[in-house]
């Protein structure tokens, strides 16, 4: 019996480290930020009669949004400019669930408006598995309307690249999506970053980045997602640069803001490019950037595509091993390499060296 109960106990053991384990890389996310108004407007945009209000019944925290209502207007939902949702009349605080999976991969503003210019916005990116906006409301007779802890949730497993080939609206929450990045220290330049059709190495769209700048000190333009690398071994990707980039400027990686691969030379046409992620544990910041210093004026574009996990192939290179004797190289010997982003690491042989 002894044996049976310490075996059971065992096994509660491993399952919670488990489940424990795998919290660590799945969340649930709420989008809107600033959902229940508990740090005032912070995050909304508004426009006139818009004001933060306590309220002891609060559905969440114990601040609402408090909201001018007009006779002649009804308080009105939108999403991307289209009318969700009209006239509440519920005096009491009621959940509200409006179905938003039509616009499932965009980046449009959430709009809330009782009149033509009083109104409260926010731009957020509805997630590729977003089902529902839900938002308490109420109203106090006609003179009010009243908002809180408004939501649309996506799970988030950070071990799953999302949107890996681009083929979605770039958003603005690196927790969620590829999420726009900006460094300016410039006062002449442009840069792009969108999803473009231009060129396309899987699906039918691609990453497009470009930044030139002619005065100031540097520009950087790029995506951000939060990914979870551990036990990964590469961070593969697809590369199309049409023409060689001008002066100091190039497509490059990063991690945790710090560049980890970067390329200035065109390719000939879509080419994969391979960056070594072993070492890294847990969930960390990846961002592909176009970056332009100002040297006499500085430039470069490129295509990013299909953004995966995957291993390198070793390849075998003919080149020459040191003779540990005689200290002269051997001719007519190999040595066994591994390609990484247009270099190679040595997997054997690591004693001589190679063409």
């Amino acid at each position: 019996m002894k044996r049976v109960i310490f075996f059971s106990l065992l096994c509660c053991i491993l399952l919670a480290f488990l489940v424990q384990a795998g919290s660590c890389t799945t969340a649930t996310i709420n989008v809107v930020k600033n959902p229940s108004f508990e740090e005032g407007l912070n995050d909304w945009e508004y426009y006139l009669e818009c004001s933060v209000v306590e309220d002891a019944n609060a559905p969440d925290g114990n601040k609402v949004l408090k909201i001018t209502l007009h006779p002649d207007y009804r308080e009105k939902v939108y999403l991307c400019g289209d009318l969700l949702s009209h006239a509440f009349s519920s005096e009491e605080w009621q959940e509200e669930q409006i179905d938003i999976s039509d616009y499932r991969g965009r980046l449009c503003y959430l709009q809330f408006k009782t009149l033509a210019n009083v109104w409260i916005k926010q731009k957020i990116y509805i997630p590729n598995d977003a089902d529902y906006l839900i938002f308490y409301h109420r109203r106090s007779g006609t003179n009010y309307f009243y908002l809180d802890y408004v939501r649309v949730l996506t799970t988030r497993d950070y071990e799953e690249i999302q949107d890996p080939s681009f083929e979605y609206e770039i958003g603005n929450n690196p927790d969620v999506c590829w999420s726009e990045y900006e460094e300016v220290d410039a006062s002449s330049y442009s840069t792009t970053v969108t999803t473009s059709t231009e060129y396309a190495k899987y699906g039918s769209k691609s990453l497009k980045l470009s930044a030139s700048i002619s005065d100031g000190n540097y520009v950087l333009i790029g995506v951000r997602q939060k990914i979870e690398l551990t036990d990964e071994d590469y961070l593969k990707f697809w590369l199309y640069i049409p023409s060689d980039a001008v002066n100091e400027a190039y497509i490059g990686v990063a991690i945790d803001n710090v560049t980890v691969w970067a390329r200035s030379v065109k390719t000939q046409t879509w080419e994969e490019f391979a960056v070594n992620v072993r070492g890294y544990t847990g969930v960390h910041d990846v961002m592909f950037f176009a970056y332009a210093k100002n040297a006499s004026s500085s430039s470069v574009e490129g295509y990013i595509d299909f953004v995966h996990f995957g291993e390198v192939n070793p390849v075998t290179i003919e080149g020459y091993v040191y003779d540990a004797l005689t200290g002269l190289p051997v001719e007519g010997c190999n040595i066994t390499a591994t390609q990484s982003g247009g270099s190679y690491e040595a997997t054997s042989g690591s004693d001589g060296y190679y063409n």
